[in-house]
Parts: structure tokens; C-alpha cells; sequence
């Protein structure tokens, strides 16, 4: 698991640019899942700090992204929580062809995040949508007993950890990955309007 933060770049009146961080966490096993790169990177080599840029669109508008990819093992349990601060928005995701990874999203993720991220808006995340009905996947995860991840458990997970939405992508595909992070983004600057109305500050 690694999680990776996206810094939200926004253009206001005074022609000023705020820096609004996405956090995005997901399970790793041997792909990587959410890519903004137009391919899918079948492999990926952990790092404890990478970065990445890329543009979306939403609502007419143009916003960059800075990706800050930051390592999710265990051994860096202690430099994690330095990627925290001034997060608006926390994607945490699974994996559907792996059933520990939904585990953990409540056994690891959800208390971390809380602990770090105070009352952020969370996204919960299912990864891999396109192993649901792969004949091998389903095979293997017969073997252990098991089956893939169902968007009605994916729902289940995120009513339980009062996630503010549910989403499903694939980055193999490319379906409803766009669309994860549009709405991650309005999320964002709606969290962003809340704060500003409200006149208070939030410290992580």
C-alpha cells in the first residue's frame, strides 16, 4: 500500500495559485492501478518520493495536479504521515482481484487517515474493476477461498467508514478513472469553499 498526494493548483482573483493537496492511498500488490499517464504501467517500482504532473478538466476549467508519490510499506510507516498536511480530499483504494486489501481498509487506512487528516472528505476507492469477471482471477481466488471484491461489499466498506463517495476504476481500461478525479477535485474545492466561509484554520 502507497499513498500518493495530489497537490491541487487553483487560480483565484488576485491571479494568486493555492495549493491544495488530494490524497490518494491504495493498495499496492503487482500493479499499479491509478495512473494519469495515457498507458498502464504494469509494474512499478517503489520509491520513497516521486513526482508527477499532469491537467484535468473540471467544470470548463483547467486545474493542475502535482503528483507526489510516497512509498506505503511499512517500513515507512514514520515518513508517511510527513505527506499529511493540508490534504483536502483522501482517496483510499482497493484492489477488487484482493480481498485483504478491502480488509485493511479498514483495519490500517481508515484509522491513519482519520488520525492524520482529522475530518477530510474520503473517497473509497475500488481499483482493478476489470479482474470482477477475469476467468484467472476468479480461479486463483477460488483457490484460497476467496472471490473478488463486489461493488455491493465495496459499498458495504465505504457506508461503514462514512465515505462521502464510492467510486470504481480501472486504469488498464481507463474506465471511471477521469471521472475519480474530477470528482476528487470538486471535492476539493468545495472543501476548500467550506473552510474559507467558515474563517477558521485547520491544522493536521
Amino acid at each position: 500500500m502507497f499513498a500518493m498526494p495530489f497537490i491541487l493548483l487553483n487560480q483565484y482573483k488576485n491571479n494568486m495559485l493555492e495549493e491544495r493537496k488530494i490524497k490518494i492511498e491504495w493498495e499496492f500488490t503487482k500493479k499499479q492501478e491509478i495512473s494519469y499517464h495515457d498507458r498502464f504501467i504494469p509494474t512499478h517500482d517503489a520509491t520513497i518520493f516521486d513526482t508527477y504532473v499532469a491537467d484535468i478538466q473540471v467544470d470548463g476549467k483547467t486545474i493542475d495536479l502535482a503528483l507526489f508519490d510516497t512509498a506505503g510499506q511499512e517500513d515507512y510507516d514514520r515518513l508517511r504521515p510527513l505527506s499529511y498536511p493540508d490534504t483536502s480530499v483522501v482517496l483510499i483504494c482497493f484492489s477488487v482481484d484482493s480481498p485483504v486489501s478491502a480488509t485493511s481498509v479498514l483495519e490500517k487506512w481508515v484509522p491513519e487517515v482519520r488520525h492524520f487528516c482529522g475530518s477530510c472528505p474520503v473517497i473509497l476507492v475500488a481499483c482493478k474493476k476489470d479482474l470482477r469477471t477475469d476467468p484467472e482471477v476468479i480461479a486463483k481466488l477460488k483457490q484460497e477461498g476467496e472471490k473478488p471484491v463486489t461493488s455491493e461489499t465495496g459499498r458495504e466498506i465505504a457506508a461503514r467508514i462514512k465515505a462521502d463517495a464510492y467510486m470504481e476504476c480501472s486504469a488498464k481500461t481507463r474506465d471511471g478513472v477521469q471521472d475519480l478525479f474530477v470528482h476528487a477535485a470538486r471535492l476539493s474545492l468545495k472543501q476548500r469553499s467550506s473552510r474559507s466561509s467558515a474563517r477558521r484554520c485547520v491544522l493536521y
